[in-house]
């Protein structure tokens, strides 16, 4: 669960509009039914549709504006499936994503 809020937290703030004034990273959680269920969202630059089903490729980067190696949203799918997790995204250029994670809770016998 760390390396998933460390790669979207981090993600949030690499890639913030430069000109908005009022800039946001928000986390949510909340746990129901067995669930887990995090949300990021952000004003940043938003993600093209284009691209959305490419984000989460090992080298893919949808944007220059911050250098990386295109490693943390593989990383996160990868977490996410050993976890038996999932991940929806929501994005709009120019206005802003939301990551919304939902992860089951761990069954103990």
């Amino acid at each position: 669960m760390e390396l998933i809020l460390h790669n979207l937290l981090s993600n949030s703030f690499k890639y913030q509009r430069k000109d908005c004034e009022n800039k946001f990273v928000k986390l949510s959680v909340e746990v129901s039914d067995g669930n887990a269920t995090l949300k990021v969202s952000d004003c940043g630059i938003g993600i093209s549709s284009d691209y959305i089903n490419d984000i989460f490729k090992l080298f893919f980067r949808a944007s220059d504006q911050a250098e990386g190696m295109g490693f943390g949203l593989y990383n996160v799918k990868s977490a996410l499936l050993k976890l038996q997790g999932t991940v929806d995204v929501e994005s709009e250029v120019g206005v802003g994503t939301t990551f919304k994670i939902v992860v089951p809770s761990k069954k103990t016998y």
